[in-house]
């Protein structure tokens, strides 16, 4: 599913989250959305956004709790945290968007298990002054959200996507009663400081000590690259050059995207490619929000690192819907 979410001038951020949280467990008709511009907003649902509503009375004002199953156990589910924790006035905007993962969730006692995910910045802001667009992205598998807004991109500190995503089970303690998901900001990620922004709910170290909290961050990298080795053209490539010839045409790259921190847990714990269908193309080779057919399958591409208005050349490969 994929929803660009339209919102005008003066619309109160409070009234845009039930909405956001409709779409995303399965509404499909904007009219039926009641703070969106409804004659701009768009919902593709190809694939439909697969999650459930648990607990909207959390006791935590503007929180939502939804669930998924992952992908080779249905019983075994992964919990979404969807949040909006100020509506005022931060930096002239007005009210934010937050993703965190939890390990499990009881809608009776409204608490969970393993909060997962950046307390502290890395959101996505609502622009009441100016009006903006929300895009959501969302499968079974995953959920995706970057705010447009007043000519910004992406979160206030990197420009970035924020999502939940499920990964593949690579390592063998992960198996399938396991929590294998993580709360992502990706901008953080591909950031020069190439930080450990993929938190997961836990892990098991090499020691085989359960991690949690900070101790469950991992990191992003690729086939050959590290997570220090997006920005060098040694390791990843990078130009409009890079699509491959195949006949008369040329083939974009997609390269798939693993969740790992080898000197804390040494292999990575899965790829969120096989299983979530998120990839990353070459660095400076798409335009943003250009589209690409793969597999007779269309995709976007996405600006997912930078500053909120100037643009670094990555690209996340999402379905278009």
């Amino acid at each position: 599913m994929y929803c660009q979410y339209h919102y005008d001038q003066g619309t109160d951020p409070n009234a845009i989250l039930p909405d956001l949280i409709a779409v995303l467990t399965g509404e499909t008709n904007v009219t039926n959305l009641t703070a969106c511009n409804q004659a701009n907003t768009t919902i593709t649902a190809t694939t439909p956004a697969g999650w459930t509503l648990v607990d909207d009375a959390t006791g935590t004002a503007n929180q939502y709790i939804l669930s998924a199953p992952h992908v080779d156990n249905p019983s075994n589910l992964k919990y979404a945290a969807v949040e909006m924790p100020r509506t005022g006035s931060v930096n002239n905007y007005y009210g934010y968007l937050r993703l965190f993962a939890y390990e499990s969730w009881d809608a009776t006692e409204h608490s969970g298990t393993n909060r997962a995910g950046e307390e502290n910045g890395y959101y996505q802001m609502l622009s009441q002054p100016h009006g903006g667009i929300v895009h959501l992205w969302a499968s079974e598998r995953f959920i995706l959200v970057v705010c447009e807004y007043d000519g910004r991109w992406g979160d206030i500190s990197y420009g970035g996507v924020n999502g939940i995503i499920e990964c593949s089970r690579i390592i063998p303690w992960n198996n399938t009663d396991y929590p294998s998901f993580a709360s992502v900001n990706f901008g953080a990620c591909f950031s020069p400081s190439y930080t450990d922004f993929v938190f997961m709910t836990k892990i098991q170290t090499f020691t085989g000590t359960t991690q949690t909290g900070t101790g469950a961050k991992l990191r992003l990298g690729s086939v050959g690259v590290g997570y220090n080795g997006f920005n060098n053209s040694s390791h990843f490539p990078a130009g409009p050059n890079q699509r491959i010839p195949v006949g008369d045409d040329n083939h974009t790259p997609f390269f798939p995207l693993f969740f790992y921190r080898p000197e804390v847990i040494g292999m990575p714990m899965g790829d969120i490619s096989s299983v979530a269908d998120i990839h990353l193309a070459p660095l400076n080779l798409m335009g943003h929000l250009e589209t690409v057919t793969h597999n007779d399958n269309e995709y976007i591409a996405i600006r997912t690192y930078g500053s909120p208005t100037s643009d670094s050349g990555y690209r996340l490969l999402v379905p278009t819907g």
